[in-house]
């Protein structure tokens, strides 16, 4: 989430303006929320069944 955090903002500060955000970021930036998402159930549930 870091690197992708890391992209939107050099990606805002090119642009100098509100823009639509590229493509290929907007589907890596959704590819990274999920990835999240599910370390963070995985690593709940490890805790929770130990």
């Amino acid at each position: 989430m870091f690197i992708d955090s890391i992209f939107l903002w050099k990606t805002w500060l090119v642009a100098k303006a509100p823009a639509p955000v590229p493509a290929k970021l907007h589907l890596y930036s959704r590819y990274a929320y999920i990835w999240w998402v599910v370390a963070y159930i995985t690593g709940a549930l490890i805790v929770a069944l130990n």
